[in-house]
């Protein structure tokens, strides 16, 4: 196998309400020591998993996480995984930061708040996202949904965000028989404050 230059980076977050309507939070301010001194302590603790690097596994990881009023980190989980290893290596390196949060303030007084932090996990090799897209749009107007979902899941890996493409996933997932799957890909949608899920949600997901 050809050697690959492994790039892992710290990306910016979003912030996500539990009223589902998100909006853009400076994680950074929350951050004693301020970004430097977050990205140097993942920097130097996080691996990039052997078996991601000989599958040659990439993508994003997204942390969901409780920042209590105290300034702990809690109900720590992978919202988007991109497996072989990174899910967990991400998780165990988030556990570290502990001790580096202030309280989030709302309103004057501190507050609970869920937040979300990615991981990306990089190779220098890496297919763009928009070259996936095309062939995911292709299989899905062929009815291919399948082979489309395949390759949904290779997208949602690099851009856990786009809402468009985890809407597309939900639909393939329902076609081929992942009503939960797919409930649960119309359901982030919604929660990242697009109201296209509420169709699919309503017609499929009410049980």
């Amino acid at each position: 196998m050809k050697h690959l230059l492994i790039l892992l980076t710290l990306i910016s977050i979003n912030s996500y309400s539990q009223s589902k309507n998100p909006y853009n939070v400076d994680l950074d301010m929350l951050l004693i020591g301020g970004k430097d001194k977050m990205e140097n302590l993942i920097l130097e603790n996080c691996h990039y998993p052997n078996i991601a690097k000989e599958n040659g596994t990439q993508g994003i990881v997204v942390i969901g996480f409780t920042l209590t009023k105290e300034a702990k980190i809690i109900n720590i989980k992978t919202v988007n995984t991109i497996g072989d290893g990174c899910d967990e290596e991400a998780i165990r390196v988030f556990k570290l930061t502990e001790g580096n949060w202030k309280p989030y303030i709302e309103s004057g007084q501190t507050v609970d708040k869920y937040f979300e932090y990615e991981f990306k996990y990089s190779l220098t090799d890496s297919k763009k996202v928009e070259s996936i897209i095309n062939r995911v749009n292709k299989l899905y107007s062929s009815e291919k949904y399948s082979d489309a979902l395949m390759q949904l899941n290779e997208v949602i890996k690099r851009d856990p965000y786009n809402t468009s493409m985890l809407l597309i996933r939900g639909i393939c997932k329902h076609k081929t028989g992942d009503k939960k799957g797919a409930c649960d890909d119309w359901n982030r949608v919604k929660f990242l404050g697009d109201i296209n899920a509420e169709k699919y949600l309503n017609e499929n997901c009410k049980d």
